[in-house]
């Protein structure tokens, strides 16, 4: 065997392993690659891909296969209107339907992986607003009002009524058609209702121009008529008594009523009002307790029952006065009083009745103010007298503006990282900024608390809105503030960091002298090198192949070591710089198989 063949079989095996663990790498990675890319929930269940979304609506999602290197956004309807798309922190992301304009209709959101140009499309259907209110109603007594938003202004409207199962009932009168929506793009119509035999829900299908929407439920009770007279017990009318159901609520309102000046009542209620109790009160007399089933009247309201109170044996405190100059935005007094001086009031805002030991305490007069809608009930009472009447009123505040945001500290030049509190002077009010330079809103930007701090460690433009929930109130102005964060830098070094230059000036000037010193002595070397290989090619029978120049010995002893790595006497390796020649169909065979896999990830 030849000294050539010998060499080549011991090579040959490592080549061989070498290129076993490139195809194996390549067809590992190429099959992690060829996950199919698509999207799911923050659960991990696989989203459609189509899907509907209300106004508002919000789905957090995430992109699973291909590099994992993603790149998302949403496309917008036909009519220009797009929703929000928002990084989360565990790299998913959160559409937000969009809530303005002509929202409805069909939206895209694309997820892109970047590496491998692979694209994945969720189409969603935004669809119309369509609101029911109030949400619950006397049949054949009460109205209803449908408010549509999310249409294209001057599209037609369709309109079906359905029942709980969602089958047709005539329980809404609906207006003639065609309905269109008006410039404003907000649509407002009242709508009748029927009498029905069984208390039932409704709900209101719409379509408009092939966009579809459904209505919150509204709830229809059959109507009960109630209707008797008030008498003292000598069997004197009581006018101005005041008769209600103990409990009920309808649409945040009491049922109440006052009797006219021969004692009569009439009240409309829910049937299931039967079951209830009937609260009369009246000046001078002792308040009473009667079933309500005993004044069940008819569609006439006939005088069903006679109601008869006891005179007080004491005298009573005067009722109290509610009262305000006008309409009311929050932060304004409301006054309350009574005719008895020295009595106390007590008083409520959520509805409920006062007594001696429930609500807040006043004196004779006082002022309470009002930050959200209040229905204020106040009674008044003083040792030897009876306890007065119980006083009511409600009040809706009138549509006022939140305060805007402020900044602390104000918008300016810092040297590092500011934090920035934002406050706004209206109670309960919640703000939401951005920093990237679009205009938040309630659906877009970041949401903080009124006198919580952000830190900005970067310049930026810090934009801000403050909204509340409560009150009907009226969203702030945007303000905006720029910050621009500069670290200080100084022209000159201290001491300490010349002496630290100059320190490192002199370490580079020893090492160059001591790099000189060595190709000095090297050179010395390397005619001495020259006749000792001289000496050695004589003993040495095996041919050595040319040098191209230098040190002749230094390059052998770095052949024999690159032959000792190499695994064995006889397998010689290429010097360093000069390429294998197996090495390119290594390459090659490796870029092969990932082309193969990733077509087949592909499809």
């Amino acid at each position: 065997m030849s000294d050539k063949e010998g060499r080549l079989r011991r090579c040959a095996p490592a080549w061989a392993w070498q290129m076993m663990l490139v195809l194996v790498w390549g067809a590992w990675t190429t099959a992690a690659l060829a996950d199919t890319l698509h999207l799911q929930t923050g659960q991990g269940v696989p989203l459609p891909s189509e899907l509907s979304l209300q106004a508002g609506a919000q789905l957090d999602f995430q992109a699973v296969g291909g590099s994992g290197a993603y790149l998302a956004h949403v496309e917008p309807n036909a009519a220009g209107v797009a929703g929000t798309l928002e990084r989360l922190r565990d790299g998913g992301w959160r559409y937000t339907a969009p809530t303005d304009g002509a929202f409805a209709g069909l939206h895209r959101v694309a997820v892109t992986d970047v590496a491998l140009g692979w694209r994945v499309e969720l189409a969603v259907e935004v669809l119309l607003d369509a609101t029911l209110s109030p949400d619950e109603v006397l049949a054949g007594a009460d109205n209803v009002r449908l408010t549509l938003r999310g249409a294209v202004p001057g599209a037609t409207l369709h309109l079906d009524v359905l029942d709980a199962e969602g089958l047709p009932t005539e329980a809404v009168v609906l207006p003639p058609e065609p309905l269109h929506v008006p410039p404003s793009g907000e649509l407002q119509v009242d709508l009748a209702t029927r009498d029905v035999p069984d208390d039932t829900r409704v709900r209101l299908a719409v379509s408009a121009d092939g966009l579809q929407g459904v209505s919150n439920p509204a709830q229809l009770w059959v109507a009960q008529p109630f209707a008797g007279h008030v008498f003292g017990e000598a069997g004197e009318a009581l006018d101005e008594a005041e008769v209600r159901f103990a409990g009920l609520i309808l649409n945040g309102r009491r049922i109440e009523a006052v009797t006219d000046a021969v004692g009569r009542f009439q009240l409309l209620a829910p049937r299931h009002a039967l079951e209830g109790l009937l609260l009369v009160a009246a000046a001078g007399h002792e308040a009473g307790e009667f079933a309500a089933a005993a004044c069940a009247s008819d569609a006439d309201y006939a005088p069903a029952c006679t109601l008869s109170l006891s005179a007080l044996t004491l005298e009573q405190a005067a009722k109290p006065r509610i009262e305000a100059d006008g309409p009311l935005v929050q932060g304004e007094s409301v006054s309350i009083s009574t005719a008895t001086e020295g009595a106390i009031i007590r008083y409520t805002l959520d509805g409920s009745d006062p007594s001696r030991e429930h609500g807040d305490a006043l004196g004779d007069s006082g002022e309470i103010v009002l930050d959200d809608d209040a229905s204020i009930r106040a009674m008044a009472y003083q040792d030897g007298l009876a306890d007065s009447l119980i006083a009511s009123a409600d009040y809706e505040l009138s549509a006022g503006q939140v305060d805007p945001p402020t900044f602390d500290p104000p918008a300016g030049t810092y040297e590092r990282e500011v934090k920035v509190r934002l406050s706004t002077d209206t109670s309960h009010a919640k703000i939401m900024y951005t920093l990237d330079g679009s205009t938040p809103t309630r659906r877009n930007g970041k949401k903080i608390d009124s006198g919580k701090r952000i830190t900005l460690k970067e310049s930026a433009l810090l934009r801000a809105m403050a909204y509340r929930d409560r009150g009907n109130f009226e969203d702030s102005p945007v303000v905006n503030a720029h910050y621009l964060i500069v670290p200080e830098m100084s022209d000159d070094k201290d001491d300490d960091q010349k002496d630290d230059d100059k320190k490192d000036d002199d370490r580079k000037d020893e090492d160059r002298k001591d790099e000189d010193k060595k190709d000095d002595d090297r050179d010395e070397r390397g005619g001495d090198s020259d006749q000792g290989d001289q000496s050695e090619q004589r003993d040495d029978p095996a041919p050595r192949e040319p040098s191209d120049g230098g040190s002749d010995g230094e390059e052998t002893q770095e052949a024999g070591e690159a032959q000792r790595l190499a695994g064995g006497g006889g397998c010689t390796l290429r010097g360093a710089g000069t390429p294998d020649p197996l090495h390119p169909l290594m390459i090659l065979g490796a870029l092969a198989v990932l082309g193969w896999r990733l077509r087949q990830g592909q499809r």
